[in-house]
Parts: C-alpha cells; sequence; structure tokens
C-alpha cells in the first residue's frame, strides 16, 4: 500500500495512517469537547504523537493516548518535563526534540524546527501572569498551568518523510521571519498543513504559497467562520482563488471532520 490516509479529528488534531500502516496523531485534544460522534476511544492505534506545543488544547489526550499505544511522544525539550509531570508520562516513550533535530524510523523520517507561537506585536497573549488563570478557567483542569507555560514559550514545525518519499509539513504559530519559508522551499512538501491563524483568507492563501506544496490542508479552522465571518464554502472558494491570483499551484480544501482522505504518488497508462 503506497498510500497515506489523513483525517482531520478538530483543532491540529490530525491522523495519518503511513503506507506501512503506522499511525500518526498530532496534537489530540478531543475529550474535554464531548464529541457525540467521536471520542479518543476510537483511535485505533497511534505509534507516534507529535506535539507542536503544549497548550492543553494540543496535549489533553496525551496522557491517554500514552498509556493506552505506547507511541513514541514527540515533545519540545523545554516542554516534555512539564508534560510528563502532568500526565505521569513513561520517559522510555519521550523523544524530546530541539531546534534542527533528526528522527529516522525507517518509515518515517521527522524534522523539528522552532517555531514562534504569538504574533510580536501582540504585548498581553502569553505573558506569564495571564496563562495559569486562563486554562484553569477554560478547562477546569488544576495544574495544567505549567505546561500551558512552555506552550508559549516553545513551538515547532514539523516535517515528515514518509518511506514512498512522500513529504508532509505541519506548521506551527507564525512565521515571524522568512527562514521556514526556505526550510519549506527545501524541503518541497507535497502537503502543507497549515494554521489558519491570519486575518483573512487571502492572507491565508498568500501565506500558504510561499511554501509551494501541492495540497495545502488547515488546521485549527473550527474558528473560520466566525474569525472570517463566512461560512466555509466561500472561504474555500475565497482561498482557492487567491492561490490561482497568485501563481500557485497548490489544491485547497477544509477536510469534513473525522473523514478519511487518502494520497498517493502514481502514474497510470492511459
Amino acid at each position: 500500500m503506497s498510500k497515506l490516509s489523513i483525517r482531520w479529528i478538530y483543532e491540529a488534531c490530525y491522523e495519518m495512517i503511513l503506507p506501512g500502516g503506522e499511525h500518526i496523531i498530532t496534537d489530540p485534544d478531543i475529550t474535554v469537547h464531548k464529541f457525540p460522534e467521536f471520542s479518543a476511544e476510537q483511535f485505533e492505534r497511534a505509534d507516534y504523537i507529535l506535539c507542536t506545543h503544549t497548550h492543553f488544547d494540543h496535549t489533553s489526550d496525551i496522557g491517554y493516548l500514552s498509556e493506552k499505544f505506547q507511541p513514541k511522544l514527540m515533545i519540545g525539550e523545554q516542554s516534555a518535563m512539564p508534560l510528563a509531570r502532568f500526565f505521569n508520562l513513561s520517559f522510555a516513550n519521550l523523544y524530546p526534540v530541539g531546534n534542527g533535530e533528526n528522527y529516522d524510523f525507517g518509515n518515517v523520517k521527522f524534522q523539528f524546527y522552532r517555531a514562534k507561537h504569538t504574533r510580536l506585536l501582540d504585548p498581553v497573549r502569553g505573558r506569564p501572569e495571564s496563562t495559569l488563570g486562563t486554562t484553569m478557567r477554560n478547562f477546569g483542569i488544576d495544574g495544567h498551568g505549567v505546561p500551558d507555560q512552555f506552550g508559549w514559550l516553545e513551538s515547532y514545525h514539523i516535517l515528515m518523510t514518509l518511506s514512498n518519499n512522500l513529504r508532509i509539513m505541519m506548521v506551527s504559530g507564525y512565521a515571524v521571519n522568512r527562514e521556514i519559508y526556505r526550510i519549506g522551499r527545501e524541503f518541497c512538501p507535497n502537503i502543507l498543513i497549515r494554521q489558519t491563524a491570519f486575518n483573512s483568507p487571502e492572507e491565508y492563501a498568500r501565506e500558504c504559497a510561499e511554501f509551494g506544496a501541492a495540497i495545502v490542508l488547515p488546521h485549527h479552522h473550527e474558528k473560520v467562520e466566525n474569525k472570517w465571518k463566512m461560512s466555509f464554502q466561500e472561504a474555500e472558494q475565497k482561498v482557492r482563488q487567491e492561490l490561482d491570483k497568485v501563481g500557485a499551484d497548490s489544491r485547497f480544501c477544509f477536510p469534513e471532520q473525522y473523514k478519511w482522505y487518502e494520497i498517493e504518488l502514481g502514474i497510470q497508462l492511459k
């Protein structure tokens, strides 16, 4: 099987099934939302869990999934210990990651590059005195405030190369300098997974075009309708139009929640 199967669950949580059958789960946050159609118990396998940063909306099910599946946990080197203490994670499963670090497991290779969660001109979000209370009010989870603070401080872009040479790039936070575009262009991702934290679909499309990926998928797009003041259908159309306008060959869609999509590289005789 040479296909990649991928589905969006919620926020930055994607599940991927690799050509060899291994499962990757990114930033799992499901249980606290009590979705009637989906729960963390429905995951059938997790070989790798990738954590872009340790805000609670990216970590809430790491403890459960780690206990059930014993996956390799890729967590920022500063954030790993606070998160391990909160969820009582096994050090045997932890793979703390630093800027420019590579982990090659044969069927998949991971590369990590430092990101920035908050815009440079944002003077309020992420101040130490604000993060503890915010997390506890939003989720009612006592004790997660320290990992939450590290979530403001440490974030990573993640590059994945599969055994069939399919390349996936998950971009976290904001591009506060152009280095990530250079890394992206050199990596040549087939699939870009990019956060929608931009002021308009046009701005988002221009940002995504910088990476030159064939396929663009969003994350954290559950907020798009309120943030951009339009339906998903309108937003999707505007992103596509702007990609065409700037001459990008990328194809974009808002994936349906929980629905599997298959992507493969191939050629057929006509």
